[in-house]
């Protein structure tokens, strides 16, 4: 594996309609990203490109490399003022039917490369009341 490897996690509870952002920056590198969601009821994420949007709030980011020296060149957001959400790229869900109220995990199969110089938003709709859900986002900048 090569390149330097980057995450942020966190969780927050969310009510039935509510989402979280997740507003990324993309610099002029090669990144490849996967995330991991996990929550107690039904969820989906939503990921758009070709977004526009303002940072405001920078979320911390970890260093998971063995050179602690390193820093990410990727910006994570989680409060922005959106201009544009952009393209829906594609979407996923996790017990989404209504017969089916329960929780768990959503997960990239594989890591998405993120086009550079771009703007991403990775969304989370909660479908449920008191959804408590965490997320853990992995990338390599090579």
């Amino acid at each position: 594996l090569r390149g330097k490897l980057f995450y942020l996690e966190s969780f927050t509870t969310l009510g039935n309609g509510a989402s979280v952002d997740f507003s990324i920056i993309v610099p002029n590198k090669e990144v490849a990203m996967f995330f991991h969601i996990s929550s107690s009821s039904r969820i989906e994420m939503e990921k758009y490109g070709d977004s526009d949007f303002t940072g405001i709030i920078p979320m911390i980011i970890r260093n998971a490399n063995e050179n602690f020296g390193n820093s990410s060149l990727l910006n994570v957001f989680a409060t922005t003022t959106l201009v544009s959400s952009g393209v829906l790229l594609w979407k996923k869900t996790q017990g989404i039917s209504a017969s089916i109220d329960q929780g768990g995990d959503l997960t990239s199969e594989n890591f998405n490369i993120l086009k550079r110089n771009s703007k991403h938003i990775y969304r989370l709709i909660s479908r449920d009341t008191n959804n408590i859900v965490s997320y853990k986002l992995f990338w390599i900048e090579n």
